[in-house]
């Protein structure tokens, strides 16, 4: 276990991601990061960051060989990383996933962005990379889509769709500091302490949500993940030296991280209406009444200190759902049904987001996005890859059997916790 300072993370916050930069630095040149913060995005800046972000990396007339040779490099990772065992402990952590996708995307969407959002610092760096790469949807899609190629059995071996998403992720966060001046003097924009939160939010958040739907991961299990995404980490340029995380890590790590930076914001407002503008935005009409659930979601996963901060207001029916259960004497009353109720939300807001990523694409609102065929398989989806028909008005029709599935799909062994959990 790392032992977590203000000191260290101090440190971090003045590190970026060298190979990262230098392949960047390469490629506009002579132009230092402080050159361009100081001088402002040119257009070939905004042309990087936006073929990244729509194109999965730099268009043919404008990449480099730096560029060309980032991506390619198989770059070294840690003896934990690859030693014996880790690949089958990797293996481990994408079945969990495998086993709770629709849970944690529920999570990621309610909790660990929000959380994220949260810090003022991190919500200025997205809503200033916001503006050159594209919409909201656009943005929150692929953050999706890149914990489904990095969760995916086999994602991260190269040339494999999560090996070449780690790359590219460090390819515009190496263009972003290039250009962005960091909130506070003396700091790098999209440091190391920034890039740790992100992966902090990415595994505390989902771990708290699964014991609030009445699905606490096992010691084993909880390790397999987070050690599936240190690895990932790791792939990232995160510093290997304070990896892997442990669960023994994230209690302080949290602490420590919302002493530092949490606080209200206008950018987190922003970021977090964009949010829940999207989530709502998928409802279908016969259905507005379930607009209320990704609000009322988010209150309930982050917490009012955190919700308050980037503005979630509760909004309707579905808070009477949650308050309850907000309580340790209310969850005890309400037992299994109440569990048994937020699991299936859960459930509906993980798979909806889903299959209207997939529809989004057809129509042209974003870039790619796909569910890989052994999680389509795991969530009850039809073939992931067989794109929904379109009517005539050019509307993406979501097939029925891309609709929320029975409680039995959650698999057997989930299930047996869940029911050891309510009698425990």
């Amino acid at each position: 276990m790392t032992h977590w300072t203000d000191a260290l993370l101090d440190e971090m916050a003045v590190q970026g991601d060298p190979p990262a930069d230098e392949a960047v630095a390469a490629h506009f040149g002579t132009r230092t990061p402080r050159q361009a913060a100081e001088g402002g995005p040119r257009a070939d800046d905004r042309a990087l960051l936006t073929d990244i972000a729509t194109h999965g990396g730099p268009a043919p007339q404008r990449t480099s060989p730096a560029l060309e040779e980032f991506m390619a490099a198989g770059l070294p990772l840690p003896v934990w990383a690859t030693g014996p065992g880790a690949a089958e402990r990797v293996a481990r952590g994408q079945d969990v996933f495998a086993m709770y996708g629709l849970q944690i995307g529920s999570a990621l969407y309610c909790a660990s962005l929000p959380e994220g959002y949260a810090a003022p610092e991190i919500a200025r760096t997205l809503v200033a990379t916001a503006q050159l790469t594209g919409n909201a949807r656009r943005r929150i899609a692929e953050t999706s889509q890149f914990v489904l190629d990095t969760m995916e059995h086999g994602g991260l071996d190269p040339g494999r769709p999560g090996w070449t998403a780690v790359r590219r992720v460090r390819l515009m966060h190496a263009a972003v500091r290039h250009h962005t001046a960091p909130v506070r003097p003396g700091r790098v924009a999209v440091n190391q302490e920034e890039l740790l939160g992100t992966l902090l939010s990415f595994t505390w958040p989902p771990f708290r949500a699964l014991e609030k739907y009445g699905l606490p991961l096992g010691d084993d299990d909880r390790e397999a993940y987070l050690f599936t995404w240190s690895v990932i980490g790791a792939h990232l340029g995160i510093r290997t030296d304070i990896l892997p995380l442990h669960h023994e890590d994230l209690p302080p790590l949290d602490a420590l991280f919302r002493a530092r930076h949490h606080g209200p914001s206008e950018d987190g407002v922003v970021l977090t209406d964009a949010l829940i503008g999207v989530m709502q935005g998928y409802v279908p009409r016969p259905l507005r009444f379930l607009r209320s659930l990704p609000p009322d979601t988010i209150r309930y996963l982050v917490g009012d200190d955190v919700a308050d901060m980037v503005g979630v207001q509760p909004s309707g029916w579905a808070r009477h759902l949650y308050e309850p259960m907000r309580d340790a004497a209310g969850a005890v009353r309400l037992g299994r049904l109440g569990r048994w109720m937020a699991r299936r939300v859960a459930m509906v807001i993980g798979r909806h987001i889903m299959t209207s990523f997939v529809a989004g694409e057809l129509r042209g609102d974003q870039a790619r996005f796909e569910v890989p065929e052994h999680l389509a398989h795991a969530w009850r989806l039809r073939n992931a890859n067989e794109r929904p028909p379109v009517d005539q008005r050019g509307a993406a029709r979501v097939d029925s059997s891309m609709r929320l599935a029975p409680l039995r799909s959650v698999p057997r062994a989930a299930r047996q916790r869940a029911r050891a959990a309510a009698t425990g």
